[in-house]
Formats: structure tokens, C-alpha cells, sequence
């Protein structure tokens, strides 16, 4: 009888992990189709003054990027880059706030530029730890520093998680990723492009939040979503991200995170924005400081001088 038992247990959770394990060597991301206009608004950026990176040491003896626009020491500004890009996708808009008087601290985020492997991460939450090391190091260095985190897209989000488990004196996101079932993800938008910005491996990322929710990791080195990056951006950008990388930078409670600051943070949006519905912020975040910019879409945010002058403005306030 003992033994009948046992195989009545044995026989459907070993069916079940066959399942598990089969969901996620077979349901990984397919490969999008490029959305060229987004590579293609940094053709035409002026790129003078553009300083090479420079480095800071994180906890596990990696030698992360990051570039530097010195200005105001009493004024920091530490501004995340968006999905699949690097730190120089924000130049435009650190050149501007620097130029109005602030320093700006623009790292590449484990996982792109030059930090680290392209699109992963060593083990879950090493970002966090990142960012961590690099603000002890913006501690010393500027002691009395007021500290602006500022975020765009994926770097919105990733301000947000920050800043919820590490307060700093203001907190700006530019079209914040929040997550995949947020207003702004599901509202439906007329200016969507045809194809998707991100296409993630649905099945596999569900097996593997599954493992994750248990302390399995074996299986997080394993990519969950592909961008649109252009191949002739090779160089720049970083096209996956793996398990551990994605939830690295995204936020892992946005609601609850919003609930935990103690400072009201803006948000600006672009009316014209096809990656993230604007008037849904309204219902993601009630309450919050929204500014909605007319004729501004996703990239126009960073790139596009009436968005620059408006962001700014409230940075420098």
C-alpha cells in the first residue's frame, strides 16, 4: 500500500516538472521585427561633448560604466537609460541639465554599454546592488548633494523600484515602464506601432517565475524577451535580456512602490507616445504629478528640445 502511495505522488509531480521543464526549453521569446524609427532618432543627434565612460567598482569586483557631466556639486542628478539601450542614449538630455547647472551621473546599467555581459545579470537583484555601490560612491564624492533620480522607460521603473527601497530627494520618471499588466501597458493606444517594442517568451517566463518563487535559479541565465533593436545598432545596444536581467530592472511591486515614497514624484509622458499610452497613467498612479507634452512620442522625451526644456525645468527646480 505504502508503495502505491508513494507512486501516486511520485507519478503527477514528476509529470508536472516534465511539464515545467519542457514549457521552458520550448516557450522562449520569438524574434521581432525591428522598429527602425526608434534607432533611427539617433542618427541625427549631435553627439559633441560626449565624454568617454568612466568606471566604478561594484561589490563583486566588476568594473561598471558610467559618464560623468560635472556641475553643481550640491545638485546630483542619476539618470537610468531606457530598455536595450546604454547610457549615451541619454546624452541629449544630460548635456541639457548639466549646461543649467546640475551634475549628471549616467551609468550603464549591468546588462548594456559597458557594463558587464550584454542583456544578463549574475543572480536576481544584482542592479539594485549596482546601483547601491555607485551611490555610496556619489555619497563621497559629493557629501551634501541634493539627489535627483530620474529615469526614462525601463529606466522610469527602475527609478521608481530605487527610490522606494532607497529614498532620494526627488524622483522624475519619463514614460516609466511599470509592468506588463499596468494601465499603460493594457489601454489601448492609436498610436502603437504595428509591431511590438519587446516580445517576450510568455510560457518560459512563467515557468521560470514559478522556479523563481520556489529559490530555483538554475534555469534564470535562460532569455525571456527580445527588443526591437535594429541589427546595424549592434554595437549600442543590448537586443535580450535573461530571466534574472529582466527582473533585475523591473519593478516588482509598482503599486506598492508608489504607496512607499514619501516625496511625490512626475511623471512626464508623451501625448504622441506609441510605446506607452499617456492618459493611462492617470489610472497607474493616481495622485501623482503627470505632465502630458503635446507632440512628443517615446524617444522624443530624451531627444526632442521642447521635452528637454520642460524636463528640465522641473529638475532644476
Amino acid at each position: 500500500m505504502f508503495r502505491s502511495m508513494l507512486l501516486s505522488a511520485i507519478v503527477p509531480a514528476a509529470a508536472l516538472i516534465a511539464l515545467l521543464i519542457g514549457i521552458i526549453v520550448l516557450g522562449g521569446p520569438a524574434t521581432p521585427t525591428p522598429l527602425d524609427h526608434i534607432g533611427a532618432r539617433f542618427e541625427t543627434v549631435d553627439w559633441s561633448g560626449l565624454s568617454d565612460p568612466k568606471t566604478y567598482d561594484a561589490r563583486d569586483g566588476e568594473a561598471l560604466a558610467y559618464r560623468s557631466y560635472q556641475g553643481d556639486p550640491a545638485h546630483v542628478v542619476l539618470a537610468l537609460h531606457g530598455s536595450g539601450g546604454a547610457g549615451r542614449a541619454l546624452h541629449p538630455l544630460a548635456s541639457a541639465l548639466n549646461k543649467a547647472g546640475a551634475t549628471v551621473i549616467v551609468p550603464d546599467i549591468r546588462g548594456h554599454g559597458g557594463s558587464g555581459r550584454r542583456g544578463d545579470v549574475d543572480y536576481t537583484g544584482q542592479v539594485s546592488d549596482d546601483l547601491d555601490d555607485l551611490r555610496a560612491v556619489l555619497a563621497a564624492e559629493y557629501p551634501s548633494a541634493r539627489l535627483t533620480l530620474l529615469g526614462f522607460s525601463m529606466g522610469g521603473g527602475l527609478a521608481l523600484r530605487e527610490a522606494a527601497r532607497a529614498p532620494a530627494d526627488r524622483l522624475i520618471m519619463l514614460s516609466p515602464y511599470l509592468a506588463h499588466d499596468a494601465p499603460p501597458m493594457e489601454a489601448q493606444n492609436p498610436f502603437a506601432p504595428e509591431h511590438p517594442w519587446a516580445v517576450p517568451g510568455v510560457p518560459r517566463l512563467i515557468g521560470l517565475s514559478i522556479l523563481s518563487g520556489l529559490g530555483i535559479e538554475t534555469f534564470s541565465h535562460l532569455k525571456v524577451v527580445n527588443l526591437a533593436t535594429r541589427p546595424e545598432d549592434g554595437d549600442n545596444v543590448s537586443p535580450s535580456y535573461t530571466h534574472r536581467m529582466l527582473t533585475s530592472v523591473n519593478p516588482v511591486d509598482w503599486q506598492a512602490d508608489f504607496a512607499t515614497l514619501s516625496t511625490p514624484p512626475v511623471i512626464f509622458v508623451g501625448a504622441e507616445d506609441e510605446l506607452h499610452y499617456a492618459p493611462a497613467y492617470q489610472d497607474a498612479a493616481p495622485g501623482v504629478d503627470i505632465r502630458t507634452l503635446p507632440d512628443v512620442d517615446h524617444m522624443g522625451l530624451t531627444l526632442d528640445a521642447s521635452a528637454i526644456a520642460a524636463v528640465v525645468a522641473e529638475v532644476m527646480k
